[in-house]
């Protein structure tokens, strides 16, 4: 009996020495891979907080340029033309240094798209005198409606960049004059404005309708 049991001792510690050393290799292998994944993780969050940081400060610069050319009064002169004192101001990523690669891919599309959104607006603003045939142009122009509109969109991808990466907020909307309340204010006086026109438009082509109208009824009646 004795010797029954001697004989299995030493394949019990040779099996116990083999999966003493499959589970080190294991438990190695999971820090390994926790401690390369955590690496790796922090490789990226500094990544993208470089980047962002990059693309935030661009953002927020345009959206400042904005503003001069968004609060531009339009005055017309005798023949009814407007020359435009300051410019649509430009915007590209030339200067961005960063990793893209780094950003989630829904905001890297909302960036990418804001190029062409902002090409889209510059075109319309003409930068030789203009004839203004309405009220609305005569105080909202291509130029003032498109300012505040691109500044407005530059601001909330800054700020989605800044809750991305856990930055600190801006200053753009503390108070009246700050950059934020300037352009939405404008933005939205010229929604305003566009909705007036809109209704006066449609109340001027209901007025012939309504006057035949009447005056059929007094043909009619006589």
């Amino acid at each position: 009996m004795d010797s029954g049991i001697s004989v299995w001792v030493p394949v019990i510690s040779a099996g116990a020495g083999i999966l003493g050393a499959l589970g080190s290799q294991w438990l190695s292998h999971i820090f390994i891979t926790k401690r390369e994944k955590r690496s790796s993780e922090e490789k990226r969050n500094r990544e993208r907080y470089f980047i962002a940081t990059e693309i935030v400060f661009l953002l927020e610069r345009f959206a400042q340029a904005c503003v001069k050319p968004a609060e531009e009064i339009s005055e017309l002169d005798d023949e009814g033309y407007i020359t435009t004192l300051h410019e649509f101001p430009p915007f590209d990523y030339t200067t961005v240094t960063g990793d893209w690669r780094a950003l989630p891919d829904d905001l890297i599309y909302k960036l990418s798209e804001f190029p062409v959104k902002h090409e889209e607006a510059r075109r319309r603003v003409s930068p030789t005198r203009k004839k203004m045939t309405s009220t609305r142009e005569i105080m909202f122009g291509p130029l003032q409606t498109g300012a505040s509109s691109m500044g407005l969109s530059a601001l909330r991808l800054s700020r989605e960049l800044r809750v991305l990466c856990d930055m600190p907020e801006d200053e753009m909307s503390e108070f009246e004059w700050s950059t934020w309340n300037v352009l939405e204010g404008i933005h939205h006086r010229s929604i305003n404005s566009f909705l007036k026109e809109i209704r006066s438009a449609r109340q001027s082509e209901a007025e012939p309708a309504d006057s035949q109208n009447s005056f059929k009824r007094e043909s009619d009646a006589n």
